[in-house]
C-alpha cells in the first residue's frame, strides 16, 4: 500500500501540470487569435479610410463639376446630397438582409479561419 502512494502522488502532479500547461496554451491561443482579429479590425478601418477619403474628395469634385455643368453654385451638392441620402436609404431598408448577415459571416469565418485550414 505504500508502494501505491508515491505513484498516486506523481500521477496527481502529472495531471496537475498537464491541465495548468493546457490552461496556459488556451490562454496564449485566445491572445493570438485576439491579436489576428484585432489587426484585422485595423487593417480594415485603415482601408475604409482611404476608400472614404478617396469618395469624399471624388464627390466634392463630382459637385464642382455639376455645380458648373448647371450654372448654380449649390446645384451640384444637392445632387449628390440626394445621391447619397438615396444611397443611405437604401442601405437601411437592406441592412438586415445584406450587410449585418455579411459581417457576422466574415467576423465568424476570421475566428474559426485557423480550425478550417487545420482539417483541410
Amino acid at each position: 500500500m505504500e508502494n501505491i502512494k508515491p505513484v498516486i502522488e506523481n500521477i496527481a502532479d502529472d495531471i496537475k501540470d498537464y491541465v495548468e500547461t493546457s490552461i496556459t496554451l488556451y490562454k496564449h491561443q485566445a491572445t493570438q487569435k485576439g491579436a489576428e482579429v484585432a489587426s484585422e479590425a485595423i487593417i480594415n478601418l485603415l482601408i475604409a479610410f482611404f476608400i472614404g477619403t478617396a469618395l469624399l474628395f471624388g464627390s466634392i469634385a463630382c459637385s464642382l463639376y455639376l455645380s458648373e455643368l448647371l450654372g448654380h453654385p449649390y446645384s451640384g451638392f444637392l445632387i449628390m446630397t440626394g445621391f447619397y441620402a438615396l444611397l443611405g436609404f437604401i442601405v437601411i431598408l437592406t441592412k438586415d438582409k445584406w450587410l449585418k448577415n455579411r459581417m457576422v459571416d466574415s467576423f465568424i469565418k476570421s475566428i474559426y479561419k485557423d480550425q478550417h485550414e487545420n482539417k483541410n
